[in-house]
């Protein structure tokens, strides 16, 4: 029996029984966990944003002695430490749940899906609640990972910091927070563009591309581009002020107002939607 009859038989058992929304999330569950692309997804982006992270952090550092008083001031130890997860693990995670998706829509699953599941909607938010938990968990230990190797290297120009010193444990917690409204946008855009090349450029536009620009942006530009997903997150794992960023609060605020219009939006669209 394939993942996706049991998933059906599940489904359906728990629709004649009347069993509740348990036992869908449950499935959801046991679909996750079953297909190797997801836990191999989640090892990469981990793997990306520690790596990648700490040779940035080296590489950075090369060029301090060259930097000015002012640029030295700009320099964030947190942010800093979660340049890997900022610029390449975001992106994997947001992947990670556009997958989640679409891979039920190009395998022509998601028919079987709903036929056991009549309410859509309950199937979107049991994936949502499996996506968001997983990625919550599976980024606070990589954030936290991040932070500990790169401090040894900030160490070399004294710009080390601890996690009691101010701002800094919220912000480590905000890289969990980050990945996981990444992953719910991802799986938001997965449900409405349906094709996972198509979701997969979108998210990479939204969390990738959209950080390079908005650095070579005028700073007057930061008064719109700062309600945006990624600068949002980005605001989320600062631990000094930036004047194109938000408060990390303000910025949780913000992209969790994205991660539920996406949601919304996802809903209504499989409501209306033959499949």
């Amino acid at each position: 029996m394939t993942t996706a009859d049991a998933y059906v038989q599940r489904t359906r058992s728990t629709t004649t029984n009347r069993a509740g929304f348990a036992q869908v999330l449950m499935a959801e569950w046991t679909k996750f966990i079953s297909l190797r692309a997801n836990i191999w997804t989640l090892i990469a982006a981990a793997f990306v944003s520690i790596v990648v992270g700490a040779v940035f952090v080296f590489a950075h550092l090369d060029f301090w002695s060259g930097m000015t008083p002012e640029e030295r001031s700009l320099i964030d130890p947190v942010h800093e430490s979660f340049i890997g997860l900022s610029v390449f693990g975001i992106l994997g995670f947001a992947v990670l749940g556009a997958l989640a998706m679409t891979s039920e829509y190009s395998s022509g699953t998601i028919a079987s899906t709903f036929a056991a599941v009549p309410n859509r909607i309950r199937v979107l938010v049991a994936k949502a609640i499996i996506i968001g938990l997983v990625t919550i968990g599976f980024a606070l230990v990589t954030a936290f990972v991040s932070f500990l190797i790169a401090q040894p290297i900030l160490a070399r120009e004294s710009l080390d910091v601890s996690l009691v010193d101010s701002g800094v444990l919220i912000a480590v917690i905000g890289g969990g927070l980050y990945s996981a409204g990444a992953a719910l946008i991802g799986l938001a855009l997965g449900a409405i563009l349906r094709r996972t090349a198509a979701t997969i450029v979108a998210v990479s536009v939204i969390f990738s591309l959209a950080t390079i620009i908005t650095q070579a942006q005028p700073e007057s530009w930061s008064r719109v581009t700062k309600y945006l997903p990624h600068s949002a997150g980005l605001s989320a794992i600062s631990s000094i002020e930036h004047s194109t960023l938000l408060s990390p609060l303000a910025g949780l605020v913000v992209l969790t107002v994205w991660v539920i219009l996406g949601l919304v939006v996802a809903g209504v669209l499989i409501e209306r939607r033959d499949t």
